[in-house]
């Protein structure tokens, strides 16, 4: 019988989980009767405003280096050397358990029923971000600077510039709209600044390409200040946006100031982007079924794809984790699940696109726990 490599794999990922959950569950038995009970006042953590200050939101979690016990997802060693994956030993695993999902070989080596070893539009997905290091930069670049054309198409900045525009339009045009929106808006407006800064070193062909700065300072400018209800800051934003408007139609209006060098952090706040992040893998969960990830092909495309550009662009040494392992090492693994994503769309396989989207999600749980504050 001939038994397929991505089969393999998800037995071993159900193995892995029954292991988890079970030593999850001996780790609460023996906490629960000395856990303290943590007061209404301790559980509520206090949410940041809006702002360019990441160091608040994101830092190592002490706790998480610290504790006695293993975490079910923590790879150690015992004293000769042995290496586990919490309380399992590391070697029953495969090397590589997620890319051998991603491959629809069968494990005895024999070519799949109807392929001849592998298509040449599987192949290019792999191909595009198989060059580019965990960190996102090109790595031969003289500034060190991130080689966007190798971690997301110009396409995807495209479309997601225009749903931004978009979104903008319809809430900034009356002091009703703008209100009923206002926590939603400096999500948007980073979200914006960071298209453009991906966008202004692109070598692909974006529009507005030449205007990309200008872009990323005005929607910088509606973060600028924290947002207040009511005409000002409505009419404020609208002005600002109505000149990205014009940008994006290829008019850059006169008497706009040079735009200066700047930080990406400086324009686009960590926390505003991962909101976007987090739709991302909301919709991947939530938008596509068994029946329907043909047809969900493209959306899964792009939102893979944003996530790893979004990801790539915090990894950057402006956001303070370019010489971070730690945070590189889930930043890879988030990215490395994007890829399988988008090659199950590809086959419509929608088990193995289930395997890859668990390790993206767990990427994610994994670097909020080790950084996340509040």
């Amino acid at each position: 019988m001939t038994i397929s490599r991505a089969l393999i794999a998800v037995l071993l990922s159900a193995a892995l989980t029954g292991c988890r959950r079970s030593a999850d569950s001996s780790e609460r038995a023996m906490s629960e009767s000395s856990a303290p009970v943590a007061s209404p006042s301790a559980a509520a953590a206090p949410t940041a405003a809006p702002g360019r200050s990441t160091e608040s939101h994101f830092r190592r979690n002490p706790e998480a280096a610290s504790s006695q016990q293993p975490r079910p997802d923590e790879v150690w060693e015992d004293e000769q050397g042995r290496r586990y994956l919490g309380r399992v030993p590391y070697d029953v695993f495969f090397d590589h358990p997620l890319d051998i999902a991603g491959d629809p070989a069968p494990a005895d080596g024999s070519p799949t029923a109807g392929t001849s070893g592998g298509s040449d539009e599987t192949a290019s997905v792999v191909s595009d971000t198989d060059a580019v290091p965990p960190n996102g930069t090109s790595g031969d670049s003289a500034d060190n600077r991130p080689a966007w054309h190798d971690i997301l198409p110009a396409a995807v900045i495209e479309t997601e510039m225009k749903a931004v525009r978009n979104f903008l339009n319809e809430k900034l045009r009356s002091v009703g709209t703008y209100n009923a929106s206002v926590t939603m808006l400096p999500a948007a407006a980073a979200l914006g600044a960071a298209l453009a800064v991906m966008a202004a070193n692109h070598e692909g062909d974006i529009s507005w390409k030449d205007d990309a700065l200008w872009l990323r300072d005005l929607a910088a400018g509606m973060n600028e200040t924290p947002l207040q209800r009511g005409a000002k800051d409505q009419r404020r934003l609208l002005r600002l946006f109505e000149d990205m408007a014009d940008i994006l139609n290829r008019s850059r209006p006169a008497g706009l100031p040079d735009p200066q060098d700047a930080d990406p952090a400086d324009v686009a706040d960590m926390r505003l982007l991962m909101q976007r992040m987090e739709t991302a893998e909301q919709r991947l969960r939530t938008d596509v079924s068994r029946e329907s990830i043909g047809r969900s092909r493209e959306q899964i495309h792009h939102e893979t794809w944003l996530l790893s550009g979004l990801m790539a662009l915090l990894s950057t040494e402006s956001y303070g984790y370019a010489d971070d392992p730690d945070f590189l090492g889930h930043a890879t693994k988030l990215r490395t699940a994007c890829d399988g994503m988008r090659t199950a769309a590809d086959t419509g396989d929608f088990d193995t696109y289930q395997v890859h989207l668990s390790a993206a999600a767990a990427a994610c749980q994994a670097c909020h726990r080790d950084y996340r504050t509040n």
